[in-house]
């Protein structure tokens, strides 16, 4: 049986989906709710168990487990792991991204923020200063632990792999790493009318959500000082984040762009969203971490001239698959200007058509998780 660990989340239903399909009848899900009234998951099952505290344990028959994935880690993830689950049972750590970027990595001085960033508290700051010189928390300290008296293997990318251990050598020296594995099935999130779509308009969409390591404001000293000749920017920031970062980039993108800017405020439905981004022919992501992956397949496979930072780790690991993607930091009029040719949108439409497909994702899935 395979135990997965999760979120109630916008992708939670894709998760589902996917591994039921793959292996009928052998999954049993854990997922937890921060609120009741914010659900984007509502469907009932017998192998699906809904928590709102993470201190209670499903009536699951653990000794029946063969594999726990985790899809997204946190601190409460691993208490749940070290009440229930025996020591051998494996461990397939799905990286998110933010429980890596913004908590491991971050402690030990990985830099995330362009000028904003959150403003922490009089004993977070002192524990971030501590965490700095290597003191971790108990809590830091449990986490870490959990790597290397447990057989986990982390599920992501090499690039981040790889980052994780230099920064953490001694407590991941037993980590192991698959690197096949996506959550954006191209087919599944277009559907079938945008799969025939292409990006036409006049749009430039920067980010995908309010979050505070999007850098709106990194990507606006980039792109100030050129001429927009009508184009018009549009900024997500009705997912996640606070109201003072919406606050101040509405307000950031008012007084560089004036009547050629707009932010978003309400949460679309996926088909709007997917239609604003057929609008959209440049697409710029400020992002020094793991972060809008859905938004950059989507804007790449629709044929849009996407530009992301490269300090981001995606950034080497797309164009390391061939995929055309530009890099923030050398933008030019020019290069804003300049569409992608026909033959750089059918390289990245066929390298995406290929690699993450519905049917791709299935392969990769019962590969990595069978028996």
């Amino acid at each position: 049986m395979l135990l997965h660990l999760l979120w109630d989340e916008k992708i939670t239903h894709r998760i589902i989906k996917t591994f039921d399909e793959v292996f009928p009848g052998e999954n049993e899900y854990v997922y937890w709710f921060a609120h009741s009234n914010e659900r984007h998951f509502t469907q009932e099952g017998d192998h699906l168990h809904v928590l709102y505290d993470y201190s209670s344990d499903p009536d699951i028959d653990y000794h029946r487990v063969s594999k726990v994935i985790i899809h997204g880690l946190d601190f409460d993830k691993i208490q749940f792991c070290c009440r229930n689950i025996p020591a051998h049972v494996p461990v397939y750590w799905i990286l998110w991204g933010a429980e890596l970027y913004n908590n491991l990595l971050f402690n030990r001085g990985y830099r995330l923020y362009y000028k904003s960033r959150p403003k922490l508290s009089l004993k977070a700051g002192l524990g971030l200063f501590l965490k700095r010189f290597g003191l971790l928390s108990k809590n830091d300290k449990f986490k870490l632990d959990f790597f290397n008296t447990r057989n986990v293997t982390m599920v992501c990318g090499s690039g981040e792999y790889d980052l994780f251990r230099s920064y953490y050598p001694k407590e991941t020296r037993t980590l192991l790493n698959e690197t096949e594995f996506f959550y954006y099935p191209i087919d599944e999130v277009l559907g079938e009318e945008l799969l025939r779509s292409k990006a036409e308009g006049n749009i430039i969409l920067i980010g995908n959500s309010a979050s505070w390591t999007n850098n709106h404001e990194y990507v606006f000293d980039h792109i100030k000082n050129l001429d927009l000749k009508g184009k018009q920017i549009v900024v997500p920031l009705n997912y996640g984040g606070d109201a003072a970062y919406r606050d101040k980039i509405s307000r950031l993108g008012d007084k560089y762009f004036g009547s050629n800017f707009s932010s978003l405020s309400k949460f679309l439905p996926l088909s709007e969203y997917n239609s604003l981004m057929a609008k959209a022919e440049v697409c710029i992501y400020g992002s020094w971490r793991q972060e809008a992956m859905g938004n950059i397949v989507v804007a790449l496979y629709l044929g849009a001239k996407v530009f992301m930072s490269g300090k981001s780790p995606l950034y080497e690991d797309l164009t390391g698959r061939g995929l055309i993607i530009f890099k923030l930091e050398d933008i030019t009029q020019e290069s804003l200007d300049t569409p992608l040719s026909r033959m750089q949108k059918d390289n990245n439409r066929k390298i995406l058509v290929s690699s993450n497909s519905w049917e791709r994702l299935k392969e990769i899935t019962y590969n990595l998780f069978k028996s």
